[in-house]
């Protein structure tokens, strides 16, 4: 089965803070997308990431994972 993620990019500026805490922004304007971004494969990228953390857990890496977001 293949999952899939649209992400889209919207402009900030017209964007409000509505809960801190919850992290939750709201725009009182109609935004068209400036790029939807189309994520596909994610429990296989999920996967491969928390693999990545492991083998440099095992390898003693220092700094954490860096696993790109």
């Amino acid at each position: 089965m293949q999952q899939t993620l649209h992400r889209y990019h919207l402009d900030e500026a017209s964007f409000q803070l509505f809960n801190k805490t919850a992290g939750y922004y709201f725009s009182d304007q109609v935004i068209t997308p400036s790029y939807v971004e189309k994520v596909v494969h994610l429990v296989e990228r999920l996967l491969q990431e928390e693999f990545i953390c492991d083998l440099q857990r095992i390898l003693s890496f220092k700094g954490g994972c860096r696993v790109r977001k």
